[in-house]
């Protein structure tokens, strides 16, 4: 008993940023503690927080990155003061003022109400009206739709930006490159007898290669029908002679005798 005794009072001196750095040290890697709940209220006078000593507390800040939100709670004046110390750029600031407002208004309600601190249903009502508002906010989907094409979007913004990275890779293509690329590719579909609404399939692994002929096919006015490249290679000759696709673009030599654009 005096031994387990000795041993819980040595454990005073271990706190928690101790206990979250010999984690990290363990597993060798960033520990977080998203919530802390900070309580500087002392159960006899003469145990003040240094705080209330120094006289009101105007502004604070404190140094703890692995907690996102530190809820601090004291006594100055015979009153309890409420401070959340929050990780900028964690939270969007109209929800954490919310999120504040509602605590705020819990907590005296609670403090008028003390049978609140057994009954637990405005849990529910919260979460109710919370959920009301948030879905229906999510619902005001009403906009203005202007209709465009998939790739009508990307060349608007290669003429904007060409020089900005488009794909990134083993290669980096910008978009004014995939732009120009893609036009000439659009350019020997079409001369290959595709017209537009029809359906071209291509075949190749997922590179900037496949995102360049979907492009290319769509700036041709046609379709496109993404197939396998692991498949045999008899296969995508079977579907593009027998699935209504007559022209093919294909990479590594996958379409090799058929109608390759």
């Amino acid at each position: 008993m005096q031994k387990r005794l000795w041993d819980d009072l040595a454990a005073l001196q271990y706190n928690g940023i101790k206990v979250l750095r010999d984690i990290a040290e363990q597993r060798e890697q960033r520990v977080l503690m998203p919530y802390v709940f900070t309580s500087l209220i002392f159960p006899s006078a003469q145990d003040k927080p240094i705080i209330s000593r120094l006289g009101k507390l105007i502004d604070g800040i404190s140094q703890t990155p692995h907690v996102w939100l530190d809820c601090q709670v004291y006594e100055a004046g015979g009153d309890l003061l409420i401070n959340w110390d929050v990780l900028d750029g964690i939270f969007d600031p109209a929800m954490l003022a919310n999120m504040f407002a509602d605590y705020r208004t819990l907590l005296l309600k609670m403090a008028h109400h003390p049978a609140l601190w057994q009954d637990n249903s405005w849990r529910e009502q919260w979460a109710e009206r919370f959920n009301r508002g948030v879905v229906a906010a999510s619902n005001q989907t009403a906009c203005e739709v202007v209709p465009a094409l998939l790739h009508q979007a990307f060349l608007r913004w290669a003429d904007v930006t060409p020089e900005a990275p488009a794909l990134i890779g083993n290669d980096t293509i910008s978009y004014g490159e995939l732009a120009r690329f893609t036009s000439a590719v659009a350019e020997r579909i079409q001369s290959a007898g595709a017209v537009p609404s029809s359906a071209v399939a291509i075949v190749a692994e997922k590179s900037w290669q496949q995102v360049a002929g979907i492009l290319a096919i769509l700036r041709a006015g046609c379709t496109y029908v993404p197939l396998d490249p692991s498949l045999p290679k008899r296969t995508p000759a079977y579907l593009t002679q027998h699935g209504g696709y007559p022209y093919c673009r294909g990479y590594r030599g996958v379409c090799s005798g058929h109608r390759m654009a």
